[in-house]
């Protein structure tokens, strides 16, 4: 028993003893690694929602901040990502609360006016989300929730030819928008 405690404060000094001076040193010399612009949180107080929208990947759009949303476009300056977050269905057109969520739903799954092709529908108590294709190169993600009784949308874009770039906000802007 004292050979295995004797064990655990070697390994524990050990582990300190290399977090010294020298990893000090070390990170002081290091030069290449560049600041991390700070994410947006956005909370809409009227609404009742919040999402983080990652800086160094979309900013505001100018002009777009209202009392009912804000657009996000593409930090890059080449408009091949958007990011829309604001009341009511896909196209506002359906506005309302829990009542109006299905009729919301169904009315942005069948929504093909604008070339669309879904290829993920899903729909819970109190929220849903639509993805797939807007033509034949723009990706899109939906998601939609009832937030202070309202119903708020986040819409999300981007073209096929950065999705290597943008597919990876599609969970972080799902998991903080609430």
């Amino acid at each position: 028993m004292k050979l295995t405690t004797g064990f655990f404060i070697a390994l524990i000094i050990g582990l300190f003893a290399s977090c010294g001076p020298k990893a000090d040193k070390a990170a002081a010399e290091d030069t290449t690694a560049q600041p991390q612009a700070p994410d947006y949180k956005y909370c809409n107080a009227k609404y009742g929602f919040c999402i983080i929208v990652p800086s160094d990947s979309l900013i505001v759009k100018e002009g777009s901040d209202t009392e009912e949303g804000r657009v996000y476009v593409s930090a890059n300056g080449n408009e091949d990502a958007l990011l829309s977050i604001h009341t009511g269905n896909r196209d506002a057109s359906i506005k309302g609360g829990i009542n109006e969520l299905k009729a919301a739903f169904d009315k942005d799954v069948s929504a093909t006016k604008d070339d669309r092709t879904n290829t993920v529908n899903t729909f819970k108590n109190t929220e849903y989300i639509i993805m797939g294709y807007r033509g034949r190169s723009t990706i899109f993600y939906q998601k939609t929730i009832i937030s202070k009784g309202q119903i708020v949308t986040a819409y999300y874009e981007y073209d096929d030819k950065v999705k290597d770039t943008y597919y990876q906000l599609i969970d972080a802007i799902s998991r903080t928008f609430k």
